[in-house]
């Protein structure tokens, strides 16, 4: 069989710009040899659904198409079908579609039929039939259809076979499907199934076979899931200060993403933490972690001093009164701000910032960040850090840096360890973008 495929072409029998029928194959003039089926093809993106298509041959339907829509915006209707030339000559071949806003023809083609040449124009045949073609003992009509096994399991597959010969169909179909006079198709029945192959040519020969099915197809209940990789492994370790006065303190944090274990100078510690350190002269901290996939990595931070620590020459004979009054509550910069409903924008990399208070003992900060649930719709504390500094740079991790909404406060703790009021929340959003 000649299969003529796909090429785009233009024109309608109807006022508007563009066709809204388009003759895929066969896509340009074509000549076949007598007794050749022709296989037809063509589309239409109207948006109003299509109610036919009809092979159109010297101004007289021949044949119908079998129509099938495709998702889309707007959607694809396409026809496939067969025509088979019962005699030589040319002709002029479009489709025709049918729809609710009325007919389109297609642009259409040249078709000539090899054989012995014929004096006058060749009108196509009608499509029905009410006597059938005169056959002889030798030449009588060979329509056959087989499969390759009649007893199946429910979703195992088989493959049907067909042969049509000595006959000039007008139309072939198994189980209303356009099919070539000959060929195989494999099918995998869940029930027992009868297939039909009818052959329309001037009157209607019939074969058909009967798949016996055993037990049931099973339809899986469970929605697929698609898999997302796990994200890289990941050891940040910083601190707030890298250069101090000695004695005085600053803060180390560490954070890691895919971590079983970490380890601070070799101490079992969090995979995400903080720790306070307050070195009298240059010392160096070494932070491992081992990860999930067996990997693992390291990282180290060093502390510069300035000075020595004093060691007292002598003994206070006093008792100080104790400081029972904590230091007061920071001023939120941003980002962010108080209105929960309106809040604004943000995007990684994000540093909290507040202003900074005294208290006669010194002070650290305490900062706690929540993010929205809107499974159920509460807030969930992702994240709490100290800092002696009057900002903090939030991890850029996915659990930080993910779509979704925010809130933030701050609180100070003095030398005593007298905390503060906490700060006033403010919120802000990581968009879609």
């Amino acid at each position: 069989m000649l299969l003529l495929l796909l090429a785009q072409g233009c024109s309608a029998n109807s006022p508007q710009e563009r066709w809204n029928v388009v003759l895929d194959a066969p896509a340009q003039d074509v000549t076949i040899p007598l007794g050749e089926s022709l296989y037809v093809r063509a589309h239409s993106d109207m948006e109003r659904p299509a109610q036919g298509m009809s092979v159109i041959v010297n101004d007289v339907a021949v044949a119908e198409l079998s129509v099938s829509s495709q998702e889309g915006n707007p959607p694809l209707w396409v026809g496939e079908g067969f025509w088979t030339p019962l005699e030589a000559g040319t002709y002029r071949l479009f489709v025709r579609l049918t729809g609710v806003e009325g007919t389109f023809d297609s642009n259409a083609v040249r078709v000539t039929v090899a054989g012995e040449p014929t004096s006058t124009p060749v009108s196509p045949p009608v499509v029905a039939s009410s006597t059938p073609p005169p056959t002889t003992a030798s030449q009588a009509p060979l329509v056959e259809l087989s499969a390759d096994a009649t007893s199946l399991n429910a979703g195992t597959c088989t493959f049907l076979h067909w042969r049509v010969d000595n006959v000039q169909p007008q139309s072939i179909d198994l189980n209303g499907q356009s099919v070539p006079p000959q060929g195989e198709m494999q099918v995998c029945p869940c029930s027992t199934t009868q297939y039909v192959l009818n052959v329309l040519a001037g009157d209607q020969y019939t074969q058909s076979v009967t798949l016996q099915v055993s037990g049931s197809c099973v339809t899986p209940t469970s929605t697929f899931t698609p898999t997302i990789p796990p994200p890289p492994n990941e050891l940040q370790f910083w601190a707030d200060a890298t250069t101090v006065q000695a004695g005085s303190c600053t803060f180390l944090h560490w954070d890691s993403v895919n971590a079983l274990r970490v380890y601070l100078n070799g101490k079992d510690v969090a995979t995400s933490g903080t720790k306070r350190v307050c070195p009298c002269t240059q010392k160096t901290y070494n932070l491992t972690a081992d990860f999930t996939d067996g990997s693992n990595q390291a990282r180290s931070l060093t502390i510069n001093v300035r000075g020595s620590c004093a060691t007292p020459t002598f003994t206070p004979t006093f008792t100080p009164t104790p400081d029972t009054t904590p230091p007061p509550t920071p001023a939120l910069i941003g980002p962010g701000n108080t209105n929960g409903n309106q809040p604004p924008h943000a995007s990684c990399p994000i540093t909290l910032q507040w202003q900074a208070v005294s208290d006669p003992s010194g002070v650290i900060y305490q900062v706690r960040l929540d993010k929205f649930n809107y499974s159920n719709n509460t807030w969930a504390t992702i994240g709490t850090w100290n800092t002696s500094a009057t900002q903090y740079a939030v991890p850029t991790t996915t659990l930080f840096c993910d779509v979704g909404k925010y809130r933030w406060r701050v609180r100070a703790v003095d030398g005593a360890n007298n905390a503060g009021k906490w700060s006033n929340w403010f919120f802000y959003e990581i968009p879609l973008l």
